[in-house]
């Protein structure tokens, strides 16, 4: 829809609709790119311009609301100046100028801004001059000095003069401004610096590591089901209280209703870079100017420290805080170098063979194969049995796990299963486990839920490569109390305080979370 540059000017004869008047500006703030006031106590009124960028509807609807308050006159001023699209792409009209300019170059941007004030200053000028214009205006005296020459309305010489003023900081809207980050596809995107509504699109563990970043849950409006459901099921609940409120209706299936998350009035959307689906969703939506921003499942070819890095530290800019990001970042590669340490002196014969099951239900076994698990498996140094798999997760058969009979099995907690099912065989009818080198030596674990799975890449990654080499090599790990760590990493990135209820539900997730 075709956007139009105005100018509102608006006379204000009631001091009390103040507040009202404030308030509905204050709603219709992202489209608004600036404003000035100017008191006239001669004659009780305060003037009031606005410079708008819009489509007709939305000025027209921001008029009419101020039109109907008791003691507001509101006038519309469209310049010639209509904002579609650049290179066919629209844009928001609370980042307007800044998008224009960042597309001409950087010479042209202020050229531009000073350009757009002087109109702006010019229209309101012309606006309130009419509005005025019909004020009788007071007697001039004779002065013994020649008098300048000046227009009919001027006030009586030697008089003070209406006060220039802008309305006051407290009473002003905030200038709308935005910043670039670099998204995981190397894609330019400007977001806004003041973000309220982040909707997430994609099955992906963002929400913990944003939770993280930002110290707070308060934010996100948009989750899918499968994320939301691993949300309410774990510690995200306690960071954000309103997770079980948030909207998941836009997710149709493994499809995203593009409309559904336009309504949800999101200042930014983060998607999966890798899911075909979810980034053609987001480019739909950054037609319709709201910025979106891709999160890569695959940094350094599935390497889970780095990848929750990554996201950690584009979240860091996103939101602004990149000290917060770069501490988050320091500590996993703390743990991620320890780990490699030690393990780095186990002699091949002496490497225990590992298995990491994807999911396990009713219908399925899966393994993991390529990109987490590989990088789980050989980061702790395990021999992967799995290694043919070239899918991430991928339909093996016990038959097949029996074949390469692993020293340990970790069960990912996307399974309803528990470890105990598997060693006593009681998880499928007919599934006999029993005969396993992993089950006769109990050596069968369930990946733990935090705040959010351990087997993909989530906030608590570093935690969950401790987890891993521990119940690997104990004897080599057996300084660290996992108990402890997870207490203390919670405490100074989460704010959360764990209980033993608490610990036991991490260590041991219910049915209802599985994936």
């Amino acid at each position: 829809m075709e956007k139009r540059i105005a100018i509102m000017g608006i006379v204000v004869e009631e001091p009390e609709i103040v507040e009202r008047l404030n308030a509905i500006l204050h709603e219709y703030s992202s489209i608004i790119l600036g404003r000035m006031g100017i008191p006239v106590r001669e004659y009780g009124l305060s003037l009031i311009s606005v410079a708008i960028c819009a489509d007709n509807d939305r000025i027209s609807a921001l008029s009419g609301k101020l039109g109907r308050l008791r003691g507001v006159n509101a006038k519309v001023t469209y310049s010639n100046v209509s904002v579609q699209a650049i290179n066919g792409k629209h844009f928001r009209p609370a980042i307007m100028r800044k998008r224009i300019a960042i597309y001409n170059n950087m010479q042209r941007r202020k050229k531009m801004k000073h350009s757009l004030r002087l109109a702006a200053l010019v229209l309101a000028t012309v606006i309130m001059l009419s509005v005025i214009s019909g004020c009788a205006a007071p007697e001039v005296k004779e002065s013994a000095e020649p008098a300048p020459t000046a227009p009919e309305t001027a006030p009586e010489a030697g008089s003070q003069q209406p006060e220039q003023t802008a309305v006051p900081a407290d009473s002003r809207e905030p200038v709308n401004t935005a910043h670039m980050v670099t998204d995981n596809l190397g894609n330019e995107v400007e977001v806004p610096d003041e973000i309220n509504r982040i909707a997430i699109i994609s099955t992906v563990p963002l929400a913990s590591v944003f939770c993280m970043v930002e110290g707070s849950g308060d934010k996100l409006i948009g989750l899918t089901p499968s994320s939301k459901n691993a949300a309410v099921h774990s510690f995200i609940s306690r960071i954000a209280p309103n997770v079980a409120d948030i909207d998941s209706s836009f997710a149709e299936g493994d499809a995203v209703n593009v409309e559904a998350v336009a309504a949800l009035e999101p200042d930014v959307v983060f998607y999966n870079a890798n899911n075909a689906g979810d980034a053609e969703a987001a480019a739909k939506l950054t037609e319709l100017s709201i910025p979106c921003v891709a999160f890569s499942t695959t940094v350094e070819g599935g390497n889970t420290i780095e990848t929750f890095n990554a996201w950690a530290a584009l979240m860091g800019e996103i939101m602004q805080k990149q000290s917060r990001a770069e501490e988050i970042v320091a500590y996993g590669r703390e743990v991620e170098a320890m780990v490699k340490e030690r393990v780095a002196g186990i002699a091949e014969s002496d490497r225990k063979s590992a298995l990491i099951i994807g999911n396990y239900t009713q219908a399925k076994i899966l393994g993991a194969g390529n990109t987490f698990g590989r990088y789980w498996l050989s980061t702790i140094g395990a021999n992967n049995v799995a290694m043919e798999l070239d899918k991430p997760l991928a339909p093996i058969t016990l038959e097949q796990i029996y074949a390469w009979d692993p020293d340990v099995i970790f069960l990912n907690s996307f399974s309803p299963f528990k470890a105990e099912d598997i060693l006593n065989s009681t998880a499928v009818e007919g599934d006999d486990w029993s005969g396993l080198t992993a089950v006769k030596n109990k050596q069968v674990y369930k990946m733990p839920l935090g705040v959010y799975y351990w087997f993909p890449p989530c906030s608590d990654s570093p935690l969950a490569l401790q987890w891993l080499a521990q119940k690997l090599y104990p004897e080599l790990f057996e300084d660290i109390d996992m108990d402890a760590a997870i207490r203390d990493y919670y405490a100074k990135f989460y704010g959360l305080e764990l209980s033993d209820e608490d610990m036991a539900t991490l260590y041991d997730p219910p049915a209802e979370s599985a994936y």
